[in-house]
């Protein structure tokens, strides 16, 4: 058994030094027990974030990375300056270009289920930075619907 309180999946997008990436690189780790963390580095400076989701989401993404390697049969090539991403399940790791990998069995609908929860971390991170700003707190519920 994994243990509860580490990573078993890892997705990583971007590059924290790229001029062209306005949001450095974006990191969500979710452990066996659905807890969520994203974390954003950019020329040295590190947001991170958690929540918990449903468990079950381990499995749908199990599922899509044996779809996308049973597809690819190989990891796809990677041409420089690509957008690349990382994906890691335990020990195994995988790295696909972004744009091309949302065109792959597997790997589409591991970016597609990863991206909408980068996206509403962003959307917290603006609102309390703009809380911040203007001297207010805000308590933030991050559960997801449907994983």
């Amino acid at each position: 058994m994994y243990p509860t309180d580490q990573a078993l999946f890892v997705y990583q997008i971007g590059n924290e030094y790229a001029p062209d990436d306005p949001f450095g690189c974006e990191t969500l780790s979710l452990t066996p027990v659905g807890k969520l963390i994203y974390q954003r580095q950019q020329r040295g400076q590190i947001w991170q974030q958690q929540t918990n989701v449903d468990p079950q989401l381990l499995e749908t993404l199990k599922a899509a990375l044996a779809d996308a390697q049973a597809a690819s049969g190989s990891q796809p090539l990677i041409s420089p300056g690509a957008s690349w991403v990382q994906i890691r399940w335990g020990d195994q790791t995988a790295s696909v270009d972004y744009f091309q990998a949302q065109k792959l069995p597997g790997y589409a609908q591991i970016i597609q289920i990863m991206e909408v929860h980068v996206q509403a971390f962003r959307s917290a991170e603006k609102q309390l930075s703009y809380l911040q700003k203007i001297g207010q707190t805000l308590c933030l519920d991050l559960s997801f619907e449907g994983g």
